[in-house]
């Protein structure tokens, strides 16, 4: 009868409608697993208490069939969040302040539930104005990453409100349409072979904002955008800001099936995909995205820009999923702020500065340059791929003042061009992504490159430490508005408004020395435990590199009965060279234990669109090595 419900519901109100189904606590285990298998194909946001109240054991034996399992009489009190979180019991918690009893506890349930990576909804068991006033006060102070719903839904009046309330507060013009105002006629986008004033990029926004606003979107929706790099996705992402919306881009050569599994994670509102990209039916309202008409007059009054608050979430973007699984982070009107602002700060901000773009725009250090560049009255000069070629030719023509790099992508370019500095005009090579192999910096160092080393990460806004160009020092020195702490283990966590309202504990291993500077050693879960030593690969990894027949190393950790793990090693070589060479190269410059127990040759590390070596996926390989085929070839 409960399946037989929802389906008739599904069919009545179409695919485009939400669906949060609520058993209250109605089936046995074995019901229950019969009803997520016949609901998974009307597509439920999620599911709350499909067994019995606080019999978290069994909720907890429902996760991984395919549905987003919410609890809520089972989550009361600090107690209870804690057992979910124990029993990975559940994917979201309901708190309601009036169950709850108390504002503060309701509060710290939320804050508490976002910190274990559970996502949260805020609402209330009887209207009225006080108890929207609770919902709101709560919302508010629940980290925004976290926050799935106000109310029944995002889009309807809570949320609206809560979005409201926050904007007559603190509220911050949007930036697009001030830099129109204020340098209409100077260069905003060169893109596609067009250049756009930032007159012209602001009416253009304008246009796809409406058209945006006549699918629904308005304040605080979640607009997914699958695109190429070039003016549509340019356009798009204005048009998102311009309404007040979340900006969510995706990238477009992902195989279908990580598309699908990412909208899964984001859940947005709205998908708007370019021709010929395909895009997975859920719970989102999907929409072609084609936009001739920005280039003729308006037809109808365009929208005027939303003010921007501080607090209220402006991108969600995945993570790389490196070493692990993507997840979401959101990023604030302040962290985007007070990130351009850091920037400018460090590297010089000069009026008739160029930056040239040429990262993924599915990624911060792509993205972050056109909110730069907006924010400054900048030009953002966007290459729709990168291509090391025109890179180099585009520095060495002049008509760049600023570009970001990887290092990977930096010595594709010094390859191709030759041994001498870049004119005076390129005032910073933003450098990061990775760490720059030694023999990349000393490169840089013999042809006056001004290399800005940089360290950061999506849940700062892209940088959180850079150096200055020239810069060589050890370390970097952290961007104001950003403060760094290291646990006993090394861990490094991060505060102050580049990091959120929440902080960020970050996955890097670190110290801060006296002066201040930050010194990055990886990552806490790249650290090799060998019979109770820990290893970091870095150093290896650094000693391999220094061979003259090595092109690129990584070194992780193989599973070991005795000792628990080794260090194992794959190398890219640019000439012929033995293994047994290798180690005995090793041997001067590491203690013996750090040797690595096996040196494989790749014909090229695996990495993620923006040149990352996917660490995990070179683990795989060196997995599947030895289990396949026992020569270190």
């Amino acid at each position: 009868e409960d399946v037989k419900r929802v389906a008739e519901l599904r069919a009545a109100v179409g695919p485009n409608v939400r669906l949060r189904l609520d058993a209250n606590g109605a089936w046995s285990l074995p019901d229950a697993r019969r009803a997520i298998e016949a609901l998974r194909e009307f597509q439920p946001e999620w599911l709350e208490e499909p067994v019995a109240h606080r019999d978290v054991a069994a909720l907890a034996q429902l996760r991984g069939l395919g549905m987003v399992l919410a609890a809520d009489e089972s989550c009361r009190n600090a107690s209870d969040l804690e057992r979910i979180v124990a029993l990975q019991a559940a994917d979201l918690v309901v708190l309601k302040p009036m169950a709850i009893g108390r504002l503060s506890a309701t509060v710290a349930l939320a804050r508490r539930a976002a910190d274990a990576g559970l996502r949260v909804v805020v609402t209330s068991c009887l209207d009225g104005a006080v108890a929207e006033a609770a919902v709101l006060a709560v919302a508010r102070a629940c980290p925004p990453q976290a926050l799935a719903g106000v109310g029944l839904d995002r889009r309807l009046v809570l949320r609206n409100r809560l979005e409201e309330r926050r904007a007559a507060g603190d509220a911050l013009p949007n930036p697009l349409a001030m830099s129109a105002r204020d340098r209409p006629e100077h260069p905003a986008l060169v893109c596609d072979g067009r250049t756009l004033t930032y007159a012209q990029l602001a009416a253009e926004t304008a246009q796809t904002a409406h058209w945006l606003q006549g699918l629904g979107v308005q304040r605080a929706s979640r607009v997914a955008i699958v695109a190429p790099v070039g003016l549509d996705l340019a356009r798009v992402f204005h048009a998102v800001g311009w309404l007040g919306a979340v900006a969510m881009p995706l990238d477009p050569a992902a195989p279908l099936t990580d598309r699908a599994a990412a909208l899964g994670i984001l859940v947005p509102d709205l998908v708007v995909a370019a021709v010929g990209l395909a895009v997975p039916a859920g719970a989102w309202r999907q929409e072609v995205l084609n936009l001739p008409f920005v280039s003729q007059a308006p037809r109808a009054p365009a929208p005027l820009p939303v003010a921007w608050s501080l607090d209220s979430v402006r991108v969600c973007l995945l993570t790389s999923g490196s070493s692990g699984a993507p997840k979401p982070v959101e990023l604030t009107t302040s962290q985007l702020l007070f990130s351009t602002m850091g920037g400018a700060i460090r590297l010089g901000h000069l009026p008739a500065d160029r930056w040239l773009a040429c990262l993924p725009m599915h990624h911060v250090g792509g993205l972050a340059i056109l909110w730069r560049a907006a924010w400054l009255g900048i030009t953002a000069v966007v290459h729709c791929r990168f291509d090391a070629a025109r890179v180099a030719q585009v520095l060495d023509s002049g008509d760049v003042s600023l570009v970001s790099l990887v290092p990977t992508q930096l010595a594709r370019v010094l390859a191709l061009r030759p041994s001498q500095p870049f004119p005076q005009s390129l005032r910073a090579v933003l450098l990061g992504g990775a760490a720059a192999p030694s023999s990349l910096l000393a490169d840089c160092r013999k042809l006056g490159v001004p290399v800005a080393r940089s360290w950061g990460m999506t849940e700062t806004g892209s940088q959180v430490a850079t150096s200055a160009p020239f810069d060589d020092a050890p370390g970097l020195p952290l961007l104001p508005f950003a403060e760094a702490s290291v646990a006993p283990d090394g861990r490094v966590s991060l505060s102050g408004p580049l990091a959120g309202s929440a902080g960020v504990r970050t996955a890097d291993r670190g110290e801060v020395d006296a002066t201040g500077r930050i010194h990055i050693q990886g990552r806490i879960d790249d650290v090799i435990l060998r019979g109770g030593e820990n290893i970091s690969p870095a150093p290896i990894e650094a000693a391999l590199l220094q061979h003259p027949a090595v092109a690129e190393a990584l070194v992780v950790g193989r599973a070991d009965v005795d000792l628990g793990q080794v260090p194992v090693a794959a190398v890219v070589l640019r000439a012929p060279v033995s293994l047994a060479a290798l180690k005995e190269w090793l041997a001067p410059w590491l203690p013996a234990t750090h040797v690595p127990r096996q040196i494989s040759v790749l014909r090229e590390l695996p990495k993620s669109s923006l040149g990352k070596v996917l660490r995990g996926r070179v683990r795989q390989i060196l997995e599947q090595a030895e289990a396949i085929e026992p020569s270190p070839q």
